[in-house]
This record gives structure tokens, sequence and C-alpha cells, in this order.
């Protein structure tokens, strides 16, 4: 019965993690459209000036999350590294067959 009541409470803490996550992105996804509705509320004629709105909002929100991406993930990195030793193995057979 313990066991059952621990599994509710992690179940829920998972539950409202993931809400906050979605929300978090919901939001975000908001601010970059209302950043390019503003961009286009310009009613700026020179196609060069969207491009370089479009190039800020770019730097403003892509390159910000693939700064993100760039730190390692320890499980991603020994998986890599499986993945490599399988494929060194697999060009060996090769090789041998050959």
């Amino acid at each position: 019965m313990e066991r059952v009541e621990k599994e509710k409470q992690l179940l829920a803490k998972s539950l409202k993690e993931q809400a906050a996550q979605t929300r978090d992105k919901e939001l975000l996804l908001g601010k970059i459209c209302m950043d390019i509705f503003n961009c286009m509320e310009k009613k700026e004629i020179d196609p060069k000036f969207y491009y370089r709105e479009m190039v800020s909002l770019k730097h403003k929100y892509v390159d910000k999350i693939e700064e993100n991406h760039t730190n390692q993930d320890p499980k991603g990195v020994e998986e890599m590294g499986r993945q490599i030793v399988h494929l060194e193995k697999s060009i060996h057979q090769v090789n041998k067959a050959s």
C-alpha cells in the first residue's frame, strides 16, 4: 500500500514537471510569434529589413537553443561510444570477408 502511494506521488510530480515544461514551451512560442508579428507590422518595403529582422530573431532564439544542446549528455556519449565500437567491428568483419 505504501509503495502504491509513493508511485502516485512520483507520477503526480512527473505530471507537474511535464506541465511546467509544456507551459514554458508555449510561452516561448508565444514570444517568438509576437516578435515575428511585430516585425511584420512595421510595414517596411525593403526586403533587406525583413531579412535583418529574421536574422536577429534567429540569433535571439535559435542560437540560444543550440548553445544549450552543445553540452554533452553522458548517456549520449556512452551510447555513441558503443555505436562506434559496433561499427568498427562491422567494418573489420567486412574487411575480413573480402
